[in-house]
C-alpha cells in the first residue's frame, strides 16, 4: 500500500515512521493543501492522511483538500 501524507510539521516525520513501520510505504508528506492535490492527482495513492487544520489561516484548509482529493480519487476516504 502506498499513501501520501498531507501533515503540518512537527508530526510529520513520526506519522511518516509509524506507517512505515506497518508496512506502508509513504511515497510524499508535504504542509500545504495545493502540493498535496497535485500529488494525489500524479501518484493516485491507495491511502492518504491529511491534518484538518493547514497553512494558510490553520482552519479546514485540510478537511478542504480531503474532500477535494475524495472527487479526484473517489475511493479515498471510503
Amino acid at each position: 500500500m502506498a499513501a501520501t501524507a498531507c501533515r503540518d510539521r512537527p508530526w510529520a516525520p513520526g506519522l511518516k515512521l509509524l506507517l512505515s513501520s506497518v508496512g506502508i510505504e509513504v511515497t510524499a508528506v508535504v504542509a500545504e493543501a495545493e502540493p498535496f492535490l497535485d500529488l494525489i492527482e500524479a501518484e493516485a495513492p491507495d491511502a492518504a492522511v491529511v491534518d484538518v487544520r493547514l497553512p494558510p489561516s490553520f482552519r479546514d484548509e485540510g478537511v478542504r483538500a480531503a474532500l477535494r482529493a475524495r472527487r479526484v480519487l473517489a475511493y479515498l476516504g471510503g
